[in-house]
């Protein structure tokens, strides 16, 4: 669709430009120039592009490193290593194993 729309509007300065200049020398100098102009635009929209895509790329690494960080920290929290390896506790100490709140850490 944008193409279409610049496509428009290139034609539209081009009959204007064509329409300033004497008689025989406005069809030809007119093509040069709307394809002169018509390459300048398209740098400038390759250069908004290419700005578009480095920002786009810095905002990605940012996101990666915070799911790396967000990740870590969920590995951190749900893991209850035991000081004594394979050695299972005696005592009920009213800790649980999963994840899940006891009724004393709700209230």
């Amino acid at each position: 669709m944008r193409l279409l729309k610049d496509r428009g509007r290139m034609e539209r300065l081009a009959g204007g430009q064509a329409g300033g200049q004497a008689g025989g020398q406005a069809g030809g100098q007119a093509g040069g120039q709307v394809m002169r102009l018509r390459d300048v635009e398209l740098e400038e929209v390759m250069e908004e592009l290419q700005e578009q895509v480095r920002g786009l790329q810095v905002e990605n690494v940012g996101l990666k490193q915070r799911l790396l960080v967000a990740k870590q920290q969920l590995l951190t929290s749900h893991s209850r290593r035991s000081p004594y390896g394979r050695a299972q506790s005696r005592v009920n100490t009213g800790v649980k194993k999963d994840d899940a709140p006891s009724l004393t850490h709700l209230r």
